[in-house]
């Protein structure tokens, strides 16, 4: 951790550890403050602020946690058991980073190896095999890009920083990436960012997020005339008149 720390220093990245977080502002008049239990509210100005505070999972696991009586965690997953489905629920398998167990982390290698798991129990099913099998983590280490030439790696207790690991972590992603395609594309736009200064990025926009979430409130509405006003706001119906025959 603390040749990570030198690195992110000199990319400029100052860091404060066991700090929690209450306001953001840019005026002197609010730094600080008695929060008590001998804390204070030290505010950092600074022109852009991203508030990054951890990963929340889809509420659909509230749903199902609802509606099976399954626990949810403070994170909004599910705690399942160990072969990856619900409780009383056999045929309901949650996996990925709605899933709450053995205090896996919410990373992509214990998504697929998951997914393996369930389409695998699936398929032996067809074949007239109840058998259960729990879901075995196989721990394949953790890797993550700080700049360009830099990145760390754990793998069990060896640990690598710097170019090494920044290479590393390139095979490895293209190597776990479903499809050649996939792996071109992903190289391509690789090379692009390389060659470069540009980096694109992928974008939600609040109008995605209402053309998504609108087939929801229809089904949940379906009497009602929505249209594509944000927040499905209703439209005015046309007043209907009726003709009458000239006499």
């Amino acid at each position: 951790m603390q040749r990570q720390h030198r690195l992110a220093q000199r990319h400029g990245v100052g860091e404060r550890s066991h700090a929690y977080p209450v306001k953001t502002g840019d005026r002197d008049d609010s730094a600080v403050g008695d929060l008590g239990r001998g804390l204070l509210a030290l505010v950092v100005l600074a022109r852009t602020k991203v508030w990054a505070a951890g990963v929340k999972a889809s509420a659909l696991g509230a749903r199902l946690g609802e509606q099976s009586g399954a626990a949810v965690d403070r994170s909004g997953r599910v705690a399942v058991l160990a072969d990856c489905t619900l409780p009383g629920r056999p045929e309901v398998f949650v996996i990925g980073d709605l899933m709450s167990l053995d205090h896996l982390p919410g990373v992509a290698e214990v998504a697929m190896q998951s997914g393996r798991h369930a389409a695998h129990t699936i398929v032996r099913r067809l074949r007239g095999d109840d058998t259960t099998h729990e879901f075995r983590y196989r721990d394949l280490g953790t890797r993550a890009t700080v700049s360009r030439f830099r990145a760390v790696a754990w793998f069990g207790p060896v640990r690598i920083a710097g170019p090494v690991a920044w290479l590393l972590w390139l095979v490895i992603h293209l190597a776990f990436l479903t499809g050649f395609k996939d792996r071109v594309a992903t190289l391509a736009s690789w090379t692009v960012a390389f060659l470069g200064r540009g980096r694109p990025e992928r974008t939600i926009t609040e109008q995605q997020v209402f053309a998504r979430t609108r087939p929801l409130r229809r089904a949940n509405h379906p009497n009602r005339v929505t249209t594509g006003h944000p927040g499905g706001c209703q439209a005015p119906a046309e007043p209907t008149r009726s003709r009458k025959a000239a006499t």
